[in-house]
């Protein structure tokens, strides 16, 4: 039997999609939050100095234009999940009134992919 050029095109689409489902890579997502940046930013701090620090917030509070919201997430291949998030609030003026933080001081570097 002999593949015509169009059989030996979806044969080989058939092969690359399957040899993909085998493998899972590492993906990251989000704003990277480094303790160091966070630990500058103390109430007071404006709009423009947060930005100058940790770069433009991923989110936007969706009722609360006046709250940031940075997030971080890492997942490995083996499945392990990993996310830092870091919310700010500001004043009508810019300047920060609140801070949450959530998993700030962990590393996702020292995750091992087992």
């Amino acid at each position: 039997m002999r593949l015509k050029p169009y059989g030996i095109f979806f044969l080989i689409c058939a092969l690359l999609t399957a040899s993909g489902c085998l493998h899972r890579s590492e993906r990251q997502q989000g704003n990277i939050i480094e303790k160091e940046q966070v630990d500058k930013i103390k109430i007071g701090t404006s709009q423009a100095q947060v930005k100058s620090y940790m770069g433009a917030p991923l989110l936007l509070h969706p009722t609360d234009p006046n709250q940031w919201i940075y997030v971080y997430q890492r997942r490995l291949s083996s499945g392990k999940f990993f996310r830092k998030h870091f919310i700010l609030t500001f004043d009508s003026q810019g300047k920060v009134i609140a801070m949450k933080k959530h998993n700030i001081e962990a590393n996702p570097t020292s995750l091992k992919d087992k």
